[in-house]
């Protein structure tokens, strides 16, 4: 895996204001999932997780999906009450970033990835990331998201109803977040991959240059292209025992921070 990096934008990105939210359609509270509309993004399985938050009369705050359609069946969205999930479509750079950095949470239930940056850019607002439990996410987001068994609706419920409802920006779980985003630069793509300095270079003006060719409002290439299946899950996550399994340490540091 080439370790891909974080845009300082990120770690100023703030919620997006009253015109702004009027005009992309945000509710006051909401969670928010950032890719295209193609079943390796796993959407089923979190409408599913959506329908037993309902079905067990819990509140749960409307899921907003940001990203144009790509491939697929159409998510199957009938029964849930008006305004549960809403879609925006494709988003430029700036409503992107404002849009995770109002969330109340950012949740990834991809079945596999290369890398997967939108997580870590969550990480980067310190927003809280519930994600698929792989090889991939526990070496990029190391102890600082929730993993879940990728087709596990009901762990990824459980989850979901466990996300904080308020947190201030002087919290120690928002510096912890924005901290561990911040060791995933650009410049360490290239001192990490010396021989790829140029693919790192490559990608980053990628990054800041979005397209709606590809579903999470970037252009394809952004390390979200390998075709594996997710590797045996390994690590914490909420199961569908409703038990939650024993957190790695966290002095835990990934392959690629530790050098």
């Amino acid at each position: 895996m080439t370790p891909l990096g974080v845009d300082e934008s990120w770690f100023r990105a703030k919620p997006a204001d009253a015109s702004t939210r009027q005009r992309i359609g945000l509710p006051a509270q909401y969670l928010v999932a950032v890719g295209t509309l193609e079943p390796r993004k796993n959407l089923a399985t979190l409408i599913a997780a959506y329908r037993r938050l309902i079905a067990d009369g819990q509140p749960v705050r409307p899921l907003v999906l940001v990203g144009p359609a790509g491939w697929g069946e159409a998510l199957e969205l009938s029964g849930l009450p008006v305004g549960t999930v809403l879609s925006t479509g494709y988003l430029d750079q700036a409503d992107l970033q404002s849009v995770v950095a109002g969330s109340a949470g950012l949740i990834f239930p991809s079945l596999y990835e290369g890398f997967g940056l939108p997580p870590l850019e969550a990480l980067a607002t310190g927003r809280p990331v519930i994600a698929s439990d792989s090889s991939v996410s526990r070496e990029v987001l190391g102890n600082q998201a929730v993993l879940v068994t990728a087709q596990d609706p009901d762990g990824l419920a459980i989850a979901i109803s466990r996300l904080p409802s308020s947190e201030s920006p002087s919290d120690a779980a928002v510096a912890a977040r924005r901290e561990w985003a911040a060791r995933w630069t650009w410049d360490n793509c290239a001192a990490a991959w010396p021989s790829r300095s140029a693919a790192c270079r490559a990608v980053r003006v990628r990054a800041t240059r979005p397209s709606p060719l590809d579903g999470s409002g970037r252009r394809d290439g952004r390390g979200t292209t390998a075709r594996r299946p997710p590797a045996r899950p390994t690590s914490w996550r909420y199961g569908t025992d409703r038990r939650r399994r024993q957190r790695p340490d966290a002095g835990h540091r990934t392959s690629s921070a530790s050098g």
